[in-house]
């Protein structure tokens, strides 16, 4: 960040900056998605399977290094550590994407929709 950043951004708490994804799925998803910006993927040593395989590919096809860890430390990435499956990744907050998204649907003069955007969704 350069030294000309406003004192909001250089202030912003990492969670501000980053949605943390977790469990398998969710993650293999979002690396199959080149827009999403990633900033860490995590996975916990030990776990095995094809779908952690397809997300070790994904990452490695989209040059992300993946950090092995312990269990321990992949919960306290995610934050729930009886659904991440052993896999966490913290991706870019999309504002960016959503504030393009509503120029471009201005400046081709279409009707605006509603969004929709939720945010601290969890499993009951």
């Amino acid at each position: 960040s350069s030294s000309s950043s406003s004192s909001s951004s250089s202030s912003m708490h990492l969670r501000d900056r980053f949605i943390t994804l977790y469990g398998r799925k969710p993650v293999i998803e979002a690396l199959m998605d080149p827009n999403i910006e990633v900033d860490k993927l995590v996975i916990a040593r030990g776990v095995r399977g094809e779908l952690i395989q397809e997300i070790l590919r994904a990452a490695d096809e989209r040059g992300i290094k993946v950090k092995r860890c312990s269990a321990d430390a992949v919960n306290r990435v995610s934050g729930n550590p009886r659904q991440d499956q052993g896999v966490a990744l913290d991706i870019e907050k999309p504002k960016e994407f959503l504030d393009e998204y509503v120029n471009e649907i201005i400046s081709e003069g279409l009707p605006l929709r509603p969004i929709i955007i939720c945010d601290n969704v969890r499993n009951a």
